[in-house]
């Protein structure tokens, strides 16, 4: 599994997420426009629902074409300790399963396929990530009563 290649298939879902969004955004807009209004209708309140919808698809919206533009910053060059853009593997030292990651600076929490191998992204601000950054491959780790160790950094 190539960084490069993570990092190109996590970018085209990000840009995936944005297009749906911006549909989203659109469709809902529009639907508030068409929606009666409080002098139409007294009882009805679509529009002003819709409104307050379009405001949270807008956030959403940002939050993604933010989460894109740093993605597409990433570095692709290999790393040796673990840090943001850094592709990792981690062994869970008592079941013997290995989880692939991908350190992003926000918007983690996506698990996604590069050819048969899946990958989580992981934020930053996650605990585990707390633990383990600036480690490098063959360190040990315990978190939550449980011993990985790095057996991939990229």
């Amino acid at each position: 599994m190539r960084k490069e290649d993570v990092l190109t298939s996590l970018i085209k879902e990000q840009e995936k997420r944005v297009e749906d969004l911006e549909k989203s955004c659109a469709k809902t807009k529009q639907d508030a426009i068409d929606a009666p209004g409080s002098n139409v209708s007294h009882s009805d309140t679509t529009k002003f629902q819709l409104s307050n919808l379009v405001l949270g698809l807008e956030r959403r919206l940002l939050e993604a074409k933010t989460a894109l533009s740093l993605l597409k910053s990433l570095p692709v060059r290999a790393e040796s300790v673990i840090r943001v853009g850094s592709l990792f593997t981690l062994k869970n030292l008592s079941s013997g399963k290995n989880t692939n990651y991908l350190l992003v600076s926000i918007a983690g929490g996506e698990c996604f396929e590069v050819g048969k191998e899946e990958i989580l992204s992981i934020s930053e601000d996650a605990p585990l990530v707390k633990e383990i950054i600036g480690m490098e491959k063959g360190d040990k780790v315990e978190f939550r009563e449980k011993s990985f160790e790095i057996i991939d950094v990229q």
